[in-house]
């Protein structure tokens, strides 16, 4: 265990052991998840946090969520705390800084035994930066975002399985080969019908995959707001690509998603602008489509989380908060490249509830001013109205 997460040892293997640690936090034994163990758990994910490579802190993150998940409420709360703390000191400092890298997500932790960075750590570098913020990015995505496996899932799942294998699996690597499954029509619109060789779901079974992991008060949900608020602006397109999923949690976790869309709308579209990256639209998506799939009600004048009190308001047309960020996905979903396209069209398929009905259309229609509510129901018609839903594996 200790020759596995030693910082000098093998990348692969530590990313694959930090991946397994994580799963058995999740999905293992109920009765092996004591106190020690897990704050042990949670100690290997913090100090893994900042690693140089990058799936190391990526699944680092996992062990954080997973373990923040089990212990008490207290902990994740510190924990937050800590890390927002943290980051409010700008580059330069933390590069002067020893005893702020010493101290990163730590000082919280004596009563469970989670040790804190080694004494002789050398001070933090632009590239360790980097790294910092990609993690703390990580981390508040698989805080607050939790994959959820009960019965339905697990029958579902397994009927995927089912359906996915045999000859029924190379008549759509055939199609995908082809490009025929995303190709374009007559008239240019991509075309996307489903395949019953690909597993779908449903926005119910959607909603109940992915939800909430670690509820949190709206003061510490604030402070993650500015977090994220902050690094969705970052130089470095990593941290960006990491922030723009975990905008999704964030906003799908919030007890006022209204306020955070409004907060955060801004530095949502700048990573939508057209001189970003792919990748970074890529995630755009994925975030937002993470952000319904946790409160379907992100987008809609409903308001609250999922579950709250709020969330059974009598009304739930598109919130117009949030067409700013329709009008643009729209934009990509007509002319992205093909990658970027198909989560737009997932995204905007969740957002309008095309699976329901024809009502999110007209809702988006009566709020979008030109021509792009003839231009979303042009979509709609072409390529959103014939898809089943969508696949989990794409957010």
């Amino acid at each position: 265990h200790n020759k596995t997460f030693d910082r000098d040892g093998d990348d692969d293997n530590k990313a694959a052991a930090l991946d397994a640690l994580a799963s058995a936090l999740a999905f293992g034994d109920p009765e092996s998840k004591h106190a020690g163990t897990v704050a042990s758990a949670l100690d290997v994910g913090k100090n893994m946090l900042d690693h140089s490579e990058r799936a190391v802190r990526e699944n680092a993150a996992k062990v954080i969520g997973a373990a923040c998940r089990i212990l008490p409420i207290e902990v994740t709360k510190d924990l937050i705390q800590s890390f927002v703390l943290n980051q409010s000191a700008n580059s330069e400092q933390q590069a002067q800084s020893v005893q702020s890298s010493q101290n990163f997500l730590s000082a919280a932790y004596d009563d469970y035994s989670v040790s804190t960075f080694a004494e002789d750590n050398p001070a933090p570098t632009k590239n360790n930066i980097e790294c910092i913020k990609h993690g703390q990015a990580c981390s508040i995505y698989h805080i607050l975002c939790r994959l959820q496996y009960n019965e339905d899932a697990k029958a579902s799942a397994s009927e995927d399985n089912v359906s996915g294998s045999g000859e029924s699996s190379g008549e759509n690597d055939d199609a995908d080969k082809s490009g025929e499954s995303t190709g374009e029509t007559d008239d240019g619109h991509s075309h996307r019908p489903p395949r019953s060789s690909t597993p779908k779901r449903t926005m119910s079974t959607l909603q109940t995959n992915l939800s909430v992991g670690v509820k949190l008060d709206i003061p510490t949900m604030r402070l993650l707001q500015s977090l994220v608020r902050r690094l969705l602006q970052d130089e470095s397109q990593m941290v960006r690509e990491a922030s723009c999923l975990a905008v999704g949690a964030i906003l799908g976790a919030s007890p006022e998603p209204q306020e955070c869309l409004r907060d955060l709308k801004g530095c949502i579209l700048k990573c939508m602008r057209f001189m970003e990256t792919s990748a970074v639209h890529q995630c755009v998506a994925r975030g937002l489509c993470i952000a319904i799939r946790m409160n379907s009600n992100v987008f809609s004048t409903c308001g609250g989380a999922e579950g709250s009190s709020d969330s059974t308001a009598i009304s739930k047309g598109l919130h117009k908060s949030g067409v700013a960020i329709l009008d643009t996905s729209l934009m990509f979903a007509m002319s992205g490249t093909s990658e970027v396209k198909r989560l737009f069209h997932d995204f905007l398929w969740l957002a309008l509830r095309v699976g329901e009905g024809e009502e999110g259309l007209h809702e988006y229609m009566a709020l979008s001013q030109g021509e792009n509510g003839k231009i979303m129901m042009t979509l709609v018609t072409k390529v959103l109205g014939h898809m089943s839903g969508i696949s989990e594996e794409e957010c």
